[in-house]
């Protein structure tokens, strides 16, 4: 079996996050010590809570990628704080109350279900936990799975009793939560809650030649990935980023995923 991880001690749960009554079916910003965006500056999660159920979808945003000087000077916007409104930063990068957070389409699955929702500010697919230095653009705090880390302890004991959990993402928020399940996984694993299913909505986990050796090889480094993701997919250093699926299938037969 990999490492654990969340170290040698296992995973510890923190503060359960909660809402009011008062507050339900609406989307609310809870900021979280430790949580950065590339900029260096605060950042937290967004929760919309209901008592309609105890299903849970924690969802991991989308944005542009930052892996070397060119790429993370090209989408610099990418890394720019969530700002003095958060809430206005949601509705200005999604919408927040289509698709999956509609409640009132009858069509939509997940329509009774609580909302979890992670920023992507860090241009590292939620994957890094590095500090970044490049001559023109100074300094960026690549510290997507950290971020994760800081806000699953808070998740897990709030909803250790969920009947269905569904970890997804879209496109880098995809990758995110394909690379992060393990660590999703694993945490929940401590409760009696069901195995999480996991949704990627088109994250790019490309194979060779779409994503080439040289182009992996620029992404793993700047990203750390040898800390993380490498630590419980050893093929995804030696084949590809892509095996991630069949590795995550093989540490979790019952897995029940969707690309």
């Amino acid at each position: 079996a990999p490492p654990n991880p969340w170290g040698s001690a296992g995973f510890v749960a923190g503060e359960p996050f909660a809402v009011s009554e008062a507050e339900e079916e609406s989307w609310q910003y809870v900021p979280i010590d430790g949580m950065v965006c590339g900029d260096g500056s605060a950042a937290g999660v967004f929760l919309n809570f209901t008592s309609r159920s105890r299903e849970l979808v924690f969802f991991l945003m989308g944005g542009g990628i930052c892996y070397d000087e060119a790429s993370c000077g090209l989408l610099d916007e990418n890394l720019v704080g969530l700002g003095d409104d958060p809430l206005a930063w949601l509705h200005s990068m999604s919408s927040p109350d289509a698709g999956l957070f509609d409640r009132d389409a009858a069509e939509n699955p997940f329509r009774d279900a609580n909302f979890i929702v992670v920023p992507h500010c860090t241009g590292d697919f939620h994957l890094a936990d590095a500090l970044v230095e490049h001559p023109r653009l100074g300094t960026i705090h690549q510290r997507g799975r950290a971020n994760l880390m800081q806000v699953i302890p808070r998740a897990v004991p709030a909803f250790e009793d969920a009947t269905r959990i569904t970890f997804a993402g879209f496109s880098a928020g995809g990758v995110g939560v394909t690379g992060n399940y393990h660590l999703f996984a694993s945490a929940f694993a401590t409760t009696d809650a069901p195995l999480p299913f996991l949704i990627n909505d088109a994250g790019p986990l490309l194979r060779a030649p779409y994503l080439n050796e040289a182009g992996q090889g620029h992404i793993a480094s700047q990203w750390e990935l040898a800390e993380s993701l490498f630590t419980w997919c050893p093929r995804c250093e030696t084949e590809g980023l892509h095996t991630a699926f069949a590795t995550l299938h093989e540490l979790y037969p019952e897995l029940r995923s969707s690309l």
